[in-house]
């Protein structure tokens, strides 16, 4: 899966998801969706295959749902790359 599938099927899944993708970060970069209950850490063989915590379900969740998002084309939303580009800036949607 690569990391723009992630973020665009995040919803399909059910909560407690947690997106973990290999650096650099990019649209095409390889991702995983990872079950993460509450207070509990990326599971070890997620790490030692390379991947690294992304974003929450939930975080990804709140920042779609921004008034600023609400502006944002269907295909930039599906696109996601303002995301990755910005990721170390959130909130982001001020674009």
């Amino acid at each position: 899966m690569k990391l723009i599938d992630a973020i665009r099927h995040v919803d399909d899944e059910s909560e407690d998801m947690t997106i973990c993708a290999r650096r650099p970060w990019r649209a095409d970069s390889d991702a995983c969706l990872v079950r993460v209950p509450a207070m509990s850490k990326i599971p070890k063989q997620v790490i030692d295959d390379g991947y690294e915590y992304f974003f929450e379900d939930s975080v990804l969740r709140e920042i779609l749902e921004m008034p600023e998002a609400q502006t944002l084309s269907e295909e930039a939303k599906g696109r996601s790359s303002y995301l990755l580009r910005r990721k170390r800036c959130v909130p982001i949607l001020g674009i």
